[in-house]
């Protein structure tokens, strides 16, 4: 049963993955769009306010699409209490985020805040509006649905932003932008799985022990999410804080086009699987397909942030290729442990999402504050990776705790991808003399060959270890099979010698 689990989720997976990787070229298209037409102050300011918003929409979100997804049956009353729960949920958001407002421009002292704030807590408001009937499609590992969806909400929003941005050359683009795309997705869901909305509460059961027992979890979650960019905000300048925030976006790409593809159906996988025996296995297949996919992408935008950053914006980010090394530097520190909320879930087990969040809380608040007073922002990041390395640690020992999983053999899983960075790394530094400055034809011709030949270097690095230590069963093995497969499809038939026929008198 575990196996064919494993495989019906590393199908979904990768089903996913190419539809998210479409959903996010136009996202980040558009946000690169109006970084060429607004300043950094801009998305400083729209970063600043959504502190405060995905702060709150994080503490008080209710997971009902867990909750129907773990529940055997879905009934027409489980879909109109999960409509009503979020409807209410969003009120509840909306009403805390316009009590903020004022807090917010003392902290920051910022008067255009509270404005921009009342405006932007329409986002989480309609959000709590989608089509909860969507879920179906998630409880048979279908993603498609949601990932277009995704992709029409973006373009939509996209041919609105764009020119609004041109016109106002001003920050009220971005807002608009954010409420925009919540809109074209509830369109969306309805369209996609017809169903008439009603207020009702009768299977509250149902959701009620979800409910008490992630808000302490989403609390140190959501504060461990927002810490850098909140304490950023209160003491470097404007543009500083801009540059920091598009800098998240572009490091989070490969996070949210490759993790969210291989971790999403693990959650429904570790619900079906339930026993730490059966999960262990797809713990670590998990664990490993994410390292060995995204590791390598996230290494390429590290090593080449700089070029990146150039081709990328004008002049007034210049300084946001530092921000763009480390912050893919601490993405790859997080990659091992991204799986663990899936398993917390399966088990029940919410309080172990907060003492990890927790973990990473406590270490990392006091780090950038002393990293910032004793060096700027060299110690500010100093700071964040310290925090991001002790939550990840912390990730290793929970799941030892919960399923078993030895921390020698998590470690020796990642043997493989992190050596293949350390190739592709050295590779991408021997070669950057190479790097031509010239023109932006110049810059993406060389980049990319510097780029190329550190993935060859990567993969080559990674699928020699794989092969020395017994091709152990994982992501590489499923990757080696594929192209066997495909090598023997194009190999041409060997011709066999023609059956004698004895002649006949």
């Amino acid at each position: 049963m575990a196996q064919d689990v494993t495989k019906r989720t590393a199908f979904a997976s990768a089903a996913l993955l190419g539809a998210r990787l479409f959903v996010k070229f136009v996202d980040l298209a558009l946000i690169l769009i109006l970084a060429w037409i607004l300043v950094p102050e801009d998305f400083a300011l729209v970063a600043i306010a959504m502190i405060f918003i995905q702060f709150t929409e994080s503490v008080t979100e209710i997971p009902v699409i867990q909750a129907l997804i773990r529940t055997p049956t879905v009934t027409d009353s489980m879909l109109d209490t999960a409509f009503t729960i979020s409807a209410i949920r969003a009120l509840l958001v909306t009403g805390l985020v316009i009590a903020m407002a004022p807090v917010a421009m003392h902290i920051y002292d910022e008067p255009r805040l509270g404005l921009l704030m009342v405006f932007l807590a329409m986002s989480p408001a309609l959000r709590g509006l989608v089509n909860p009937k969507l879920v179906m499609y998630a409880r048979r590992l279908n993603y498609f649905p949601e990932a277009i969806i995704d992709t029409l909400a973006k373009i939509v929003t996209a041919c609105i932003a764009i020119p609004l941005a041109l016109w106002t050359k001003s920050y009220w683009s971005l807002a608009i932008m954010t409420v925009l795309t919540p809109v074209s997705m509830i369109i969306g869901s309805y369209l996609f799985a017809p169903y008439r909305p009603r207020l009702s509460l009768k299977d509250w059961t149902v959701f009620s022990d979800k409910i008490s027992r992630t808000t302490v979890s989403q609390f140190f979650v959501a504060a461990n999410w927002q810490a850098d960019i909140f304490v950023l905000g209160l003491n470097a300048r404007k543009d500083m804080v801009g540059q920091y925030s598009i800098s998240q976006t572009l490091a989070g790409a490969p996070f949210q086009v490759l993790v969210i593809p291989i971790i999403r159906p693990f959650i429904a996988a570790f619900a079906e699987l339930r026993t730490p025996e059966a999960i262990r296995p797809g713990y670590l297949t998990a664990s490993t397909a994410v390292v060995v996919a995204v590791a390598p992408v996230l290494a390429l935008v590290a090593s080449l942030a700089e070029p990146i950053v150039t081709l990328a914006f004008n002049d007034s980010w210049s300084g946001a290729s530092l921000f763009l090394a480390v912050l893919s530097l601490s993405a790859i520190i997080q990659l091992p442990s991204q799986p663990v909320p899936s398993v917390v879930l399966a088990l029940d087990k919410a309080r172990y999402n907060a003492l990890q969040a927790a973990i990473g809380l406590i270490v990392k608040v006091p780090c950038l504050f002393i990293g910032w007073h004793l060096a700027g922002v060299n110690g500010f990041l100093i700071g964040l990776l310290i925090g991001v390395t002790a939550w990840t640690i912390a990730g290793a020992f929970i799941v030892r705790h919960l399923i078993g999983l030895r921390l020698r053999d998590q470690a020796f899983s990642m043997l493989r991808p992190f050596a293949g960075m350390a190739v592709l790394a050295t590779v991408v530094y021997l070669l950057r003399p190479f790097l031509n400055y010239e023109s932006s034809l110049s810059i993406v011709w060389t980049s990319a060959v510097l780029g190329g030949a550190g993935m060859i270097a990567y993969c080559a690095t990674v699928g020699s270890i794989w092969k020395l230590s017994g091709e152990p069963e994982g992501i590489e093995s499923a990757i080696a099979g594929l192209l066997r497969k495909i090598l023997k499809r194009g190999k041409p038939a060997t011709n066999q010698p023609a059956p004698s026929v004895e002649s006949q008198d």
